[in-house]
């Protein structure tokens, strides 16, 4: 098996069950942590591990411009707004079941941003899978949130 599909299966598998402590924690039911202390909290962890993970690699930044630390920052803010709308909605009740199912469909704004801003173009036959898996994502959202 390839490496990056390993990578894949870990992050599939990370990604599927911080959701998990993620209504644990900010759950009346459970912790009851407020949202703001919850993401908080979860972006002392990911400083934690991602600290831990550039110091094991050699903590090396080379040569840093004002430029590569904004496009370095933005994807933190932009995943970071996400958590805060995951937590959100986890603590006024959302079933996972059903948001993952909603959140997960940013696998389709990654293929269109892909190809618009990096040129990564699906030939036919990969567009047609893509498509597909967009209708079949979207039979899923409506079966799973039929009333």
């Amino acid at each position: 098996m390839k490496l990056w599909v390993l990578c894949g299966i870990l992050t599939s598998l990370c990604w599927g069950s911080y959701v998990v402590l993620n209504k644990l924690a900010v759950s009346p039911k459970h912790y009851g942590l407020s949202n703001p202390v919850s993401g908080l909290l979860m972006g002392v962890g990911a400083l934690l591990t991602l600290g831990a993970y550039f110091f094991a690699t050699g903590g090396e930044t080379g040569a840093l411009t004002a430029r590569k630390v904004v496009i370095g920052i933005l994807p933190g803010c932009i995943w970071a707004l996400g958590i805060v709308a995951v937590l959100f909605a986890l603590s006024k009740g959302a079933h996972i079941s059903k948001l993952a199912l909603i959140y997960n469909t940013n696998t389709f704004v990654t293929v269109a941003l892909a190809a618009i801003f990096l040129g990564e173009a699906l030939d036919t036959a990969q567009l047609v899978r893509v498509l597909a898996g967009a209708v079949l994502v979207t039979a899923g959202l409506i079966v799973a949130n039929w009333p």
